[in-house]
């Protein structure tokens, strides 16, 4: 019980004695708004990404970890990614399909995958070998079995730096197959804000927004919580009191040039002001990029 109590002294102390208390923040997500806004992915911090379904979220995170996965020194930094609604095989396609500028559509037709795919672009396939993402898509995974697997995977000696969820509400809990939706969500959410504090990590999980949610029709305009609010989470318990951060993305209009967009909603912020940013969104590729700075989205449309 005596670890629990700390002193202002203390923790004074301990800052003396280990002055760099964001060295482990994530600044490398090449969002702004959440490189620049929000300081980055920090330590022990729990941020719910939300969404409508086709919005995008998935293909958020995993550009995101494809964009942070380059920057890392050590080869035992590594990702935690608990998928519950897409297999490892739909994420590496997604990865390849970033990395390679190619339609996610070329999946689905082919016959032999080496021959018609690997084989053209080894580049490609070489650097998303190297992404240094651990998968695991157990459709019946619960929040405990998260704890489990971070224990194992610290013995196998790597380092994770931040733990991703996909979603939050279908995520299970042991003991609580009867248990109303609401309270399971509450225990879940709770169960994760205590991994990030266990584990020292960001954990990052999305989660889906209820029915009545309605897309901003200006979203440039509501920052005011107008048209999104944390009311609008489905099935919420308490993930707008457990999250540190919590993010929303919404469709946007396609721009005059034929670019889609979605909008980033920054509706929680803990330590900081609220916000929100413009994104260009490539769906048929997977590619989600900063409005003002999207290398790839250029290049397919100048490609036509």
């Amino acid at each position: 019980m005596k670890d629990y109590f700390k002193t202002p002294a203390g923790v004074i102390k301990e800052w003396t004695e280990q002055p760099q208390i964001n060295k482990n923040a994530i600044r490398t997500t090449q969002f702004q708004a959440i490189d620049h806004q929000l300081s980055g992915l920090r330590p022990k911090q729990f941020t719910i990404i939300a969404g409508r379904p086709g919005t995008g979220k998935t293909t958020f995170i995993l550009n995101m970890i494809n964009n942070i996965a380059s920057s890392f020194q050590d080869k035992r930094e590594c990702f935690l990614f608990i998928s519950l609604e897409q297999t490892a095989e739909e994420i590496t396609q997604k990865l390849i399909s970033i990395n390679g500028i190619v339609e996610l559509s070329l999946f689905n037709n082919v016959q032999n995958i080496k021959t018609e795919i690997m084989d053209n672009i080894p580049e490609v396939m070489n650097k998303v070998s190297k992404i240094p993402l651990w998968i695991w898509d157990g459709a019946s995974t619960t929040v405990e079995d998260i704890f489990e697997i971070m224990r194992d995977i610290k013995k196998a000696n790597f380092n994770v730096r931040a733990i991703f969820v996909d979603h939050i509400q279908i995520l299970n809990a042991k003991d609580m197959n009867r248990a109303p939706l609401y309270e399971k969500v509450s225990y879940v959410s709770r169960k994760l804000k205590e991994a990030a504090l266990s584990f020292g990590i960001p954990v990052i999980a999305l989660a889906q927004l209820s029915r009545e949610a309605v897309k901003s029709k200006n979203p440039r305009d509501k920052f005011d919580g107008a048209s999104s609010d944390l009311t609008q989470l489905k099935n919420s318990g308490n993930l707008e009191q457990d999250a540190d951060t919590v993010l929303f993305l919404k469709e946007n209009q396609i721009l005059p040039d034929g670019t889609p967009t979605i909008w980033i909603d920054i509706l929680k912020n803990r330590n900081g002001a609220r916000g929100g940013a413009l994104l260009k969104f490539a769906s048929s590729y997977a590619i989600i990029e900063d409005f003002d700075n999207s290398p790839k989205i250029d290049l397919i449309q100048k490609r036509g």
